[in-house]
């Protein structure tokens, strides 16, 4: 069960509704225009813990290289960077910087359209997933850090600024299936026709772009 009051009142609308009332899917949304990207607080919702799942869309929006890879999420923090996913200035790849370590899958995202990307970690390797297509699969983790802060459109609130689209950010404690990630793609967590999400209860944290911020579930207790 959701335990954030927030992130619950926020779904009871959707659990409560007729199936025939439910409207066509579309991811929410947030626009950067190269300026500030939204920075939230640490929470220990944001700290990696070594099976997790980062998913959103993207479409770039910038036609001429910006001279820099602009950032779509960082999450950062006093002791170093957990991770850092960015499109590459040349619209050709996604970039990761997991801990200390680069990599690079690559992907046209040229054409200014939403793409949906999803980011498996889990038993040492770090799975790169675009339109439903596993696009490379690296033997690498983020790093592990307490205390992050996360930024959305930019490295640090503004450093590296997102040029393009962001939209509905949805971050797991579990590594997810291809079968459950797509799925719930082109759906609510809580849909009044598909049901609610399998893995509902991992559900970390989740963008809420109407109002430029994200909803945080409670994050269990570390070992």
């Amino acid at each position: 069960m959701l335990k954030h009051t927030l992130l619950a009142t926020a779904m009871i609308g959707l659990c409560s509704a007729p199936a025939f009332a439910e409207t066509p899917y579309r991811p929410d949304v947030a626009n950067f225009d190269g300026g500030d990207g939204i920075a939230l607080g640490a929470d220990p919702a944001f700290d990696p813990i070594g099976t997790n799942t980062i998913e959103f869309w993207v479409a770039a929006g910038w036609s001429s290289d910006p001279g820099y890879d602009p950032v779509i999420l960082s999450n950062t923090g006093a002791n170093g960077t957990a991770y850092l996913v960015s499109i590459l200035r040349d619209r050709d790849g996604l970039g990761i910087l997991a801990g200390d370590t680069e990599i690079y899958t690559a992907f046209d995202f040229s054409d200014g359209r939403l793409s949906h990307v999803a980011i498996i970690e889990g038993e040492g390797a770090l799975s790169v997933i675009i339109n439903g297509q596993v696009r490379s699969v690296h033997q690498v983790d983020f790093q592990e850090l307490a205390g992050t802060e996360l930024f959305i459109g930019s490295a640090d609130g503004q450093t590296a600024p997102f040029i393009g689209a962001i939209g509905q950010l949805r971050i797991w404690r579990e590594a997810l299936s291809r079968e459950t990630l797509g799925a719930f793609i082109m759906a609510d967590v809580l849909s009044p026709t598909k049901g609610d999400h399998p893995l509902i209860d991992a559900l970390s944290v989740m963008s809420d772009f109407d109002d430029r911020t994200v909803l945080i579930a409670d994050a269990p207790a570390k070992s």
